[in-house]
């Protein structure tokens, strides 16, 4: 990666959920930093690229950990998750997305 730049990793996901206006949903996603990644861990409306739900996050160096976005109320099926390093001066390893839906 080079300085000014950033790098993402992402992928789609088709909610397990019925919408209502009381369905609520987090993701999350074991990271390893390495040195120290400033990442933007994103849930995107994939119809226009919007935030659904968004976090960023500074972790230093260390073992694995869980870092996660805030609940969101679903109200499409189908989202993007995305984690996108934005320095040059870290990186990390990511392992098992998750994401829950429940209703109130």
């Amino acid at each position: 990666m080079y300085e000014n730049s950033w790098v993402s990793l992402g992928r789609s996901v088709h909610l397990p959920a019925v919408l209502s206006s009381n369905t609520r949903c987090k993701a999350s996603i074991w990271v390893k930093p390495i040195y120290t990644p400033i990442l933007n861990v994103e849930v995107i409306n994939p119809t226009d690229w919007t935030y659904i739900s968004f976090s960023t996050v500074t972790l230093a160096p260390g073992d694995w950990q869980q870092i996660s976005v805030p609940f969101w109320t679903a109200y499409t099926l189908d989202v993007y998750f995305r984690v996108s390093n934005l320095t040059s001066q870290g990186s990390a390893l990511l392992d098992d997305l998750r994401v829950t839906c429940g209703w109130r």
